[in-house]
């Protein structure tokens, strides 16, 4: 355990890849832990960009006919919408 920028770090081991780090939480073992570097992967960017690993799929917006992709396998049964016209739809 160390302080880091008056904030206590403890030590832990990534659930990824194996190498120790350091979490500003006890870790309990109720949920994994990850390294700076997993966690990045893991989580994609707090932009709002897709995760790196999710595989997408081509779909035709039901709204405006573009071609699109989703990060589902598109069955037929409900509507699939572009990110624009699925944003203008949630207002």
């Amino acid at each position: 355990m160390t302080y880091q920028n008056n904030r206590q770090m403890f030590d832990a081991v990534c659930a990824e890849c194996g190498q120790k780090t350091q979490v500003p939480f006890r870790p309990s073992g109720a949920r994994p832990v990850y390294c700076s570097e997993c966690y990045k992967a893991k989580k994609g960017s707090r932009l709002g960009h897709p995760h790196p690993y999710r595989q997408m799929f081509d779909a035709v917006c039901a709204e405006c006919g573009q071609k699109t992709q989703v990060p589902f396998r598109p069955s037929g049964a409900r509507p699939v919408y572009c990110s624009e016209c699925y944003k203008k739809k949630r207002r």
